[in-house]
C-alpha cells in the first residue's frame, strides 16, 4: 500500500523509546520551532497507516536520524530496528546520548564510526538543544558529519580525555577557576584595537549576552571562525573558550595555542591551566606576565599553594593571587579571594561550612562581595562539571547555592535528578527546582514544571506545571512553549 506522510518529506526521523517520550517531545519541539520538520511516531503516522511501512518509508524519506539513546532505547528492539534500517539507507545517524553506558552489541555495530552528541546528565537544558540544533543545521546545509567540531559532538569512543591529573583539589579549583573566567578579562582587554573590532564586539556580546543581544552561541561561534580564518587571536582563543564550555578539552587546547602562537598572552594563562605538569604552568604564567598578563599570577599562585609541591608556600601563593586581583577586574578580584580562602580553609572537600567561614573572611576584606563569591563558586561548579568531577562539582553548586546562585539551585536539581546512590534523590531535586525558579532561573522554572506535570518529586499538579512553564517561556525559554502546546492538546 502506498504509505503518505503529512506535507513534505522530513527533516530528521527521531527514534526513541516510549520511556523517554518526554525527552523526545522536548527535542522535537526545540527543533521545529527551529524551521525543521520531524517525524516520529506516533504523532506522524496516518490513521490507518500501518505501523512498520510507516516507520520504513519516514526512515527512508528524512536526512537525518536522530537516536535518542538512553538505557531504554539501548533495551528496545523496535529502536535497533530502526538503526539498522537507518544504516542500510544510508543516512545520516546522530546519536543524541543521555545516558552514560555502554551500548549493547548491535547498535555498537552500527554506531561504531557514528559522530555522537553528548547529553550526559543534562538532556533537558536549552543550551545542549542550542548545541543540537547548531550541528542539526550545519548537517543540513553540507550533510558531512566529518567536516564540523560542534561543542558536544564527537566520534567513535564513549571516554573523553580529561586533562586534570593534579594530585590536590585546592590545586585544581584555583586552577579551573582561571579559565572559567578568563573571557571576561579578554573582553576588557582588547575590544577597540585591531583585527576587526567591531566583529569581535558583536561576537563577545552573543557569547555573553551583553549589551541588549541575547546569548547566542552558534552565531558567536561562526564569527569568531570568521575572525579565526584571518589569524586573530582573540578570536581563537574565544573558540577555545567555547570548546572548553562544553567540555570538548582536546578542540580547546588547539585553539588556545593558535592563540598563543600568534600573540596572545592571555591565551599562555589558558594553556597552563589545562596543563598536567604544575613546572609548565608556573612557566606559562611567569611568561604571561613578563607579557604584561597579570593573570599569569594566577598560575604562578596556584603552583605555590599546591600542597604535593617542594615549593609549597601558602603565604607566597596568597601573594601571587592578590597580584592577579590588584589588576583585575572584580571577577579577578573574587577569584583570588577565592583562592585566598581555599588555602586558609586547609582542604577545600573538608566541609561546606569550613569553606563558607573563610569566605566571609574574604568578605570583611571586600564588603558587598558575597553575591561575587556566590558567582565565583558557581565557576568552579561548572568547570568541575566540564571535566566529570560529580564530587567537586556537587561540592561548590551547593555553597553557591546556599549563597542563592539561582543557576546552581538548578545545576544542584539536574544533580538530585539524574543522580545515583546518594544523589538519586527526587524529592531534592524537587526542593532545590522549586528555589532555583524563586530565585528567577529559567531553566529552573521549566524543570520544576516538568516534576509538576510528572509528578517527580512532588504530586502531579497541572495548574503549578501550566504556571511555571508559561513563566518559562516568558523568560526565553523555547521549549516551555512547546511543553504548553503538548499539554494543552
Amino acid at each position: 500500500m502506498q504509505v503518505n506522510l503529512r506535507d513534505n518529506d522530513p527533516d530528521i526521523f527521531i527514534s526513541y523509546s516510549s520511556a523517554n517520550k518526554n525527552i523526545a517531545d522536548n527535542i522535537v519541539s526545540y527543533l521545529e520551532k527551529q524551521g525543521h520538520r520531524c517525524w516520529y511516531a506516533p504523532r506522524d503516522i496516518l490513521p490507518g497507516t500501518r505501523w512498520v511501512s510507516a516507520i520504513n518509508t519516514a526512515i527512508n524519506s528524512s536526512r537525518i536520524f536522530l537516536l535518542i539513546f538512553t538505557d531504554k532505547s539501548n533495551d528496545s528492539r523496535q529502536v535497533a530496528n530502526e538503526v539498522a534500517l537507518a544504516f542500510n539507507a544510508g543516512k545520516i545517524i546522530v546519536p543524541f546520548k543521555c545516558n552514560e553506558i555502554p551500548m549493547n552489541p548491535e547498535l555498537e555495530y552500527y554506531l561504531t564510526r557514528v559522530h555522537w552528541f553528548d547529553a550526559t546528565r543534562y538532556p533537558y537544558r536549552e543550551d545542549i538543544l542550542d548545541d543540537l540544533g547548531t550541528y542539526i543545521d550545519k548537517l543540513m546545509k553540507d550533510g558531512d558529519p566529518s567536516s564540523h567540531t560542534v561543542s558536544r559532538v564527537h566520534k567513535g569512543s564513549y571516554t573523553e580525555k580529561s586533562f586534570w591529573s593534579r594530585p590536590t583539589a585546592l590545586i585544581a579549583a584555583i586552577t579551573v577557576a582561571v579559565l572559567i573566567i578568563l573571557p571576561g578579562t579578554l573582553y576588557a582587554g582588547t575590544l577597540g584595537k585591531k583585527h576587526s573590532a567591531q566583529q569581535l564586539s558583536k561576537a563577545v556580546s552573543l557569547y555573553y549576552g551583553e549589551a541588549d543581544t541575547k546569548k547566542d552561541h552558534a552565531a558567536a561561534f561562526e564569527i569568531f571562525e570568521k575572525l579565526a580564518e584571518k589569524g586573530n587571536p582573540d578570536a581563537y582563543y574565544y573558540l577555545g573558550c567555547l570548546e572548553w564550555d562544553n567540555g570538548n578539552v582536546d578542540m580547546a587546547e588547539e585553539y588556545f595555542t593558535r592563540s598563543m602562537e600568534e600573540g596572545n598572552p592571555l591565551a599562555k594563562v589558558a594553556l597552563g591551566a589545562m596543563s598536567e605538569n604544575p613546572e609548565e604552568a608556573k612557566a606559562l604564567g611567569e611568561e604571561a606576565v613578563l607579557a604584561e598578563c597579570p593573570e599569569g599570577n594566577y598560575l604562578i599562585g596556584a603552583y605555590y599553594a599546591d600542597e604535593n609541591s617542594n615549593d609549597h608556600d601558602p603565604e607566597l601563593a596568597k601573594e601571587y593571587f592578590e597580584k592577579a586581583a590588584a589588576e583585575g577586574d572584580d571577577d579577578w578580584q573574587i577569584a583570588a579571594l577565592s583562592g585566598i580562602s581555599l588555602i586558609d580553609s586547609e582542604e577545600v572537600n573538608s566541609s561546606t561550612s569550613k569553606v563558607k567561614n573563610s569566605a566571609d573572611k574574604a568578605a570583611k576584606l571586600y564588603p558587598g562581595c558575597e553575591h561575587l563569591y556566590a558567582d565565583s563558586a558557581c565557576r568552579f561548579g561548572k568547570a568541575f562539571r566540564n571535566i566529570d568531577e560529580p564530587e567537586s562539582s556537587l561540592f561548590w553548586f551547593n555553597i553557591a547555592g546556599e549563597y542563592g546562585n539561582g543557576y546552581a539551585m538548578n545545576e544542584l536539581g539536574l544533580i538530585y535528578l539524574n543522580g545515583d546512590g546518594e544523589t538519586d534523590d527526587p524529592e531534592k531535586a524537587f526542593e532545590w527546582f522549586k528555589r532555583s525558579a524563586e530565585a528567577g532561573e529559567p531553566y529552573g522554572m521549566y524543570n520544576l514544571a516538568y516534576l509538576y506535570e510528572s509528578g517527580i518529586g512532588t504530586d502531579v499538579n497541572m495548574v503549578e506545571a501550566v504556571n511555571w512553564y508559561k513563566k518559562a517561556a516568558e523568560a526565553g525559554i523555547a521549549s516551555a512553549a512547546g511543553a504548553l502546546e503538548r499539554i494543552s492538546d
